[in-house]
């Protein structure tokens, strides 16, 4: 796991840090070189603020003035930090001439590093900063230090205007706004670390799979790794459990049943491979109908994932149905999201979070029943709000996807643009389902992230980004 933070963590891990602020400095600097090698001899602008973020940028000047790297470098006028102020004598000492910022222009370099502002930006960008910030986004490509300029560290927000980085070069740790909406802002992340012991984080993201999941017992058995039930379709949407089941199977479901409408039953035949099938009955328009027996049936399982492509009907009394009477780990998403509110989960507050909810940020502004703008305004806020109402699982999906519940909240950063498409997050269930089946309701939904996203990645790399189908996602289900 690695540790997300807020801008509060880093400085008081950085005033306990038995490296000064100078050696600090000097680290970053080496971090930030270490990322621009290969655009060493091609044309390079350094833009530096006043304060520690712009010392960064000073010190990697000095850094590569020594190493006859050559550069130019931008810098604003005003009272700078004691570490800015150090790194700009020293380098004005070497006969480096620091030009003013008005003069910037994006066309006149291959790369531009952006050493304006850091995690200490409280108020919105302005004047010639902002000027700069806009010239600086026609650049061929930017590598921020630390933060994007203009990005709030800890909200996402942008104040004002904001960096587009191709590339964030980031000290120690993730900042929580960089994952918070600033994906757009950071693009590509790295971590570097300079020396700087961090606590324990409140908030962690994945980076890689515990061996539980890896590793199988020679001697194991499909009883093992569990029996889902996937239960979706609907006349027009006959394929969506089946994206699930399938991935359910490539997550490592010992057996999969899928459960369909009746009117759908002789088209599963013909699309069933792996799986069991079962039916639910329908009316006389072909919308699925409750039906207490048939659901009791169902009941007999370790996993129930309810939802894709289940349409109308008496969607809504199945899902309350299942959500007050199956207390192994439940899977609600799409339409099964989609039929119920918020209050439907009330009962499940004080239950042992057996739930797990996967929605989209619009299903998740239905749910709740707020405007998405407000729900973005303070996520990290809304979904905990979400979570201790209910006691559920929440897994919000988004390039960025939020998975928590009341004691802990993760992120998780692994996908791809390619999956923004229809049935994706079919698949996302059918592998939180396999996984749930082995390790907890929370944990499955962390790791089911991960390894949809990571499956998303290797279907880009192999096909394009624009090329995918939800068929080549599950082909990379691969662990």
């Amino acid at each position: 796991m690695k540790g997300v933070y807020y801008a509060e963590d880093f400085k008081k891990a950085d005033s306990e840090c038995s490296v000064d602020g100078i050696n600090l400095t000097k680290r970053a600097a080496a971090a930030l070189k270490e990322e621009l090698t290969d655009y060493i001899g091609k044309k390079m602008a350094i833009v530096c603020g006043n304060g520690n973020n712009g010392g960064d940028g000073y010190a990697l000047c000095c850094l590569l003035d020594s190493c006859k790297i050559k550069f130019d470098v931008f810098g604003f006028e005003g009272v700078k930090s004691k570490n800015c102020e150090f790194f700009l004598n020293k380098l004005m000492r070497s006969g480096i001439a620091v030009k003013n910022p008005i003069n910037y222009s994006a066309k006149n370099y291959d790369i531009t590093v952006d050493c304006i502002f850091g995690i200490g930006l409280n108020r919105n960008v302005e004047g010639v900063y902002a000027n700069v910030i806009n010239e600086i986004n026609q650049s061929l490509y930017v590598v921020s230090a630390d933060i994007p300029s203009g990005l709030n560290s800890d909200s996402g927000k942008v104040m004002g205007i904001c960096v587009r980085a191709d590339k964030t070069i980031s000290f120690s740790a993730y900042k929580v706004g960089q994952l918070i909406n600033g994906r757009n802002y950071c693009n590509e992340i790295i971590i570097k670390d300079i020396g700087v012991t961090m606590p324990q984080a409140a908030i962690e993201t994945a980076d890689g799979l515990p061996e539980i999941i890896l590793k199988r017992p020679t001697d194991s058995h499909k009883g093992d790794y569990g029996k889902i039930t996937v239960i979706g379709g609907c006349e027009l949407m006959p394929n969506a459990p089946f994206f699930a089941s399938r991935a359910a199977y490539r997550a490592g479901a010992g057996l999969v049943k899928t459960v369909v409408p009746a009117c759908n039953l002789e088209a599963a035949k013909i699309k069933a491979e792996e799986e069991i099938l079962g039916i639910l009955p329908v009316y006389s328009d072909n919308v699925v109908k409750f039906d207490e027996n048939s659901l009791i049936s169902l009941l007999k399982c370790d996993v129930i994932v309810c939802g894709p492509g289940m349409g109308g009907g008496d969607t809504a009394k199945i899902v309350r149905y299942l959500i007050n009477n199956f207390k192994k780990p439940l899977i609600l998403d799409a339409d099964a999201l989609n039929s119920v509110k918020e209050k439907d989960f009330y009962p499940t507050a004080n239950s042992n979070g057996h739930i797990i909810l996967t929605p989209h940020l619009k299903e998740f502004s239905r749910l709740i029943d707020k405007e998405i703008d407000l729900i973005k305004s303070d996520i990290l806020k809304e979904t905990q709000d979400f979570v201790e109402k209910t006691g559920v699982v929440l897994l919000l999906k988004g390039a960025t996807t939020i998975i928590k519940n009341k004691q802990k909240t993760y992120l998780n950063i692994t996908g791809s643009p390619c999956m923004a498409k229809a049935g994706s997050g079919d698949i996302l269930s059918g592998i939180i389902g396999a996984l749930a089946a082995r390790v907890s309701p929370l944990k499955a939904a962390l790791f089911g992230a991960y390894i949809h996203g990571k499956a998303g990645i290797k279907a880009e790399k192999a096909i394009g980004v624009n090329s995918v189908t939800v068929k080549d996602m599950i082909d990379n289900i691969m662990f």
